[in-house]
C-alpha cells in the first residue's frame, strides 16, 4: 500500500495547491457579496451532482475491482450510460433550483450547467483510468485540469470580472482535462447489471446527498437571517478548508480505497489493510489540522485577502474541526458498513444529522453569528460519526487501531507546540516567506519524530529504498 500511496500522492498535493491558489484568485477579483452568491450556487450544483451522478462513481469503485474482466466491461458500459443519462437529468433538476433559490442570470446559470455537466463527465473518466491502472492518464488529466482551472479563470477574469468568469474558468478546465482520459467506452444498459449498480449505489446517493446538505446547509440557511457579505466572508475561510481538508483526505483515500476493496471479502485481510490505511490516513491527515487550528488568522490573510479574514480566529479553528471529522467520518468511519454492503443504514444516519442540523442552525444563527454556525456543523459532524461507527459495530465490524496510530497523534502534538511558540516569536509578522518557514520546520520537525518513534516501521523501509 505504501508504493501506490507514494506513486499517486504527488498528484494530488499538486491538485491542492490549485485550489489554494483557485480560492485566493476569486476571493481577489469577488467582493463578499459576490462570492457569497458564487458559494450558494455552488453548494446547490454539488448538491444536484451528488444526488444524480457521484454515487455511480462510488458504486464503480467499490464493484469494478472485484469483478472478473468480463462482467467488468458490462460495469463500466453500464454506469457511464447511467451517468450520461442522470447527467441530462442534472441539468433540469438544477435549472429548477437555482431559479428558485438564486438571483438568476442567464450568463451565470449557462456556466454553471456545462460546469455540472464537465465535472460529471471527467470524474467518471479520471475514477476509471484510476481503476483500469492507467496511470498516465490519470496523472495528466489531473495535473492539466488543476492547472488549466488557474489559468483560465485568471484570464477570463481578468477581461470580464464576473460571476460567470469565474465558474466558466472552472468549467473549461474539466473539459480540456477530458483529453487524457477519453476512455471511448461505450455506453450500454443491462437492466440486470443496472439493479445491481442501483441496489448498492443508492443508498450512497441518498446518504451522500443528506451529507452534503448537512455539511454545507450552513450557507443554504444563513442567506435567511444574515446579509450576503457575512455569508460570502464564511464561505470563503469554509471553502478554503473544506478544500484542503478534502484533497488531504484524497491524497491517500483515492490511491488506496481500491485495494481495500479487493480483500472486502477476507475479513482477516481487510482488517490489516484497513489499519495501515488507518496510519497513512493519520500521517496526512493530523498535522494538516495542526497547521490549520495554529496558523489560522495568517493563512486566511495570505490565502484570501484583508477583507474576508474580519472573524474570530475561533470560527477557523471551529470549521478546521468540522471538516476533518466529516472526511474522517467519509474516508474511514463509514467503511465499516460499505464492506459490510449495509449502505442503507448510512441514509438514516444522515437523516438524523440532517434533521439535527436544521432544527438547531437557525437558533445557532440567531444568537451567536457566524460561530454558532460552524460549531453547529462540529456537533453534528460528530454525532453522525458516533452512530456510523456504532451501527458498524454493531453489525459485526471492526475498526482496528494500532500504536503507529498513537505515535503519529504524538507526533502531531509536539508539531502544534513548536509551530505556536514559533508564531507567538512572529506575531506582527504576515509575510508568505514566514508562514512558509514555519510550516516547514514544524513539518521536518514532525517528519523527524515520526521516524524516531518508528512509524509504520519506517526505518526499515527507508533502509530498504536507500540501500
Amino acid at each position: 500500500m505504501l508504493g501506490i500511496f507514494l506513486r499517486y500522492a504527488p498528484v494530488q498535493i499538486f491538485s491542492a495547491l490549485s485550489v489554494f491558489a483557485l480560492i485566493s484568485i476569486q476571493t481577489r477579483f469577488l467582493d463578499p457579496s459576490e462570492y457569497g452568491l458564487l458559494a450558494v450556487s455552488v453548494v446547490l450544483l454539488e448538491l444536484v451532482r451528488t444526488v444524480c451522478t457521484q454515487w455511480l462513481n462510488t458504486s464503480m469503485l467499490r464493484l469494478y475491482p472485484g469483478a472478473s474482466d468480463e462482467v467488468a466491461n458490462g460495469l463500466i458500459s453500464n454506469i457511464f450510460f447511467m451517468t450520461l443519462v442522470s447527467t441530462f437529468a442534472s441539468v433540469f433538476i438544477l435549472t429548477a433550483v437555482l431559479f428558485f433559490y438564486t438571483p438568476f442570470v442567464w450568463e451565470f446559470y449557462l456556466c454553471l450547467v456545462v460546469l455540472l455537466g464537465a465535472k460529471s463527465i471527467f470524474q467518471f473518466n479520471v475514477d476509471y483510468a484510476r481503476l483500469s491502472d492507467n496511470y498516465r492518464g490519470y496523472v495528466l488529466a489531473t495535473l492539466f485540469q488543476s492547472l488549466f482551472s488557474v489559468l483560465f479563470t485568471v484570464t477570463l477574469l481578468l477581461v470580464y470580472e464576473t460571476l460567470a468568469s469565474a465558474v466558466l474558468g472552472l468549467a473549461l478546465s474539466y473539459l480540456a482535462g477530458l483529453y487524457w482520459v477519453n476512455h471511448g467506452v461505450k455506453p450500454q444498459i443491462y437492466i440486470n447489471k443496472a439493479k445491481e449498480i442501483a441496489s448498492y449505489g443508492i443508498p450512497l446517493m441518498l446518504s451522500g446527498g443528506i451529507a452534503l446538505l448537512y455539511s454545507r446547509a450552513d450557507r443554504l440557511i444563513m442567506p435567511k437571517f444574515l446579509p450576503l457579505e457575512d455569508v460570502g466572508i464564511y464561505a470563503a475561510q469554509a471553502n478554503l478548508i473544506a478544500g484542503v481538508m478534502a484533497l488531504v483526505f484524497m491524497i491517500v483515500a483515492l490511491p488506496l480505497y481500491p485495494a481495500l476493496t479487493k480483500v472486502s471479502n477476507d475479513r482477516t485481510e481487510l482488517s490489516k489493510k484497513h489499519q495501515q490505511y488507518l496510519t497513512y490516513l493519520l500521517f496526512v491527515s493530523l498535522p494538516s489540522l495542526v497547521a490549520l487550528c495554529v496558523m489560522n488568522v495568517r493563512i486566511a490573510d495570505l490565502f484570501l485577502g484583508e477583507e474576508y479574514s474580519k472573524t474570530s480566529p475561533i470560527l477557523f479553528v471551529i470549521l478546521a474541526f468540522s471538516f476533518y471529522l466529516i472526511n474522517f467520518r467519509q474516508h474511514y468511519i463509514d467503511h465499516g458498513l460499505q464492506f459490510l454492503l449495509k449502505t442503507k443504514y448510512l441514509i438514516p444516519i444522515s437523516t438524523v444529522a440532517v434533521l439535527m442540523t436544521f432544527a438547531s442552525l437557525p437558533f445557532m444563527l440567531y444568537y451567536f453569528g457566524l460561530t454558532g454556525a460552524a460549531f453547529t456543523i462540529l456537533l453534528v459532524s460528530f454525532s453522525a460519526s458516533v452512530l456510523s461507527f456504532f451501527t458498524a459495530f454493531i453489525f459485526g465490524y471492526r475498526f482496528v487501531v494500532g500504536v503507529d496510530a498513537i505515535k503519529i497523534l504524538l507526533s502531531a502534538i509536539l508539531m502544534a507546540l513548536l509551530m505556536y511558540a514559533v508564531s507567538k516569536n512572529n506575531s506582527d509578522a504576515n509575510s508568505f516567506y514566514l508562514l512558509f518557514m514555519n510550516v516547514a520546520a514544524s513539518a521536518a520537525f514532525y517528519l523527524v519524530t515520526c521516524f524516531a518513534l518508528n512509524v509504520a516501521n519506517c526505518r526499515a523501509k527507508l533502509k530498504i529504498i536507500f540501500s
